[in-house]
């Protein structure tokens, strides 16, 4: 039992993980202020996309979203290109599958006067009855599983960007 626990110490110890929110603090400051650009056409989608980069910040980076005055970061996020794409017809000619695109651009503004960009995407497969609509709960449902992946795809980059950037040097 003993040779077991010493195998899972040595093998998690050297396998050369590190945590996002590792990787993030070399990257970001605690205190960041969030401003997410509402869609008037899809207020409730904008909605979800600002529960969402809340989540990302605070679970998974570690950090504080704070009040404009009070952050050291400032990241904007924008909701860029959203449609819905026909994928699947079946034998008469309707529509029973999409795919729905969503592409995210947010703007960093760092402490040290850095600006970036980093433009992600998601996209989500969802099937719907021959010769229907897409109702208003597939279509939300849709969109959120676009903007988690497009959200993965954030968190990955600021992850990598962690491995080769110190915000201190």
């Amino acid at each position: 039992m003993k040779f077991i626990l010493i195998f899972f110490l040595l093998f998690f110890c050297a396998c050369g993980y590190v945590p996002v929110s590792k990787m993030a603090d070399r990257v970001f400051e605690d205190n960041i202020y969030l401003e997410v650009d509402i869609s008037i056409k899809d207020p409730k989608n904008s909605v979800f996309v600002v529960d969402a980069i809340r989540d990302v910040l605070i679970n998974k980076f570690g950090k504080n979203p704070v009040q404009k005055d009070e952050a050291d970061d400032f990241l904007y996020l924008s909701v860029g290109n959203l449609y819905f794409q026909p994928i699947i017809y079946d034998e008469n000619g309707y529509v029973v599958s999409y795919r729905v695109k969503l592409f995210l651009e947010f703007n960093i503004q760092f402490k040290n006067g850095l600006n970036e960009t980093i433009k992600t995407s998601g996209d989500y497969d969802f099937d719907i009855l021959p010769n229907s609509i897409i109702s208003d709960n597939v279509r939300f449902e849709a969109i959120r599983s676009a903007s988690e992946e497009a959200f993965d795809e954030f968190v990955s980059i600021i992850a990598m960007r962690g491995l080769y950037y110190d915000k201190d040097k």
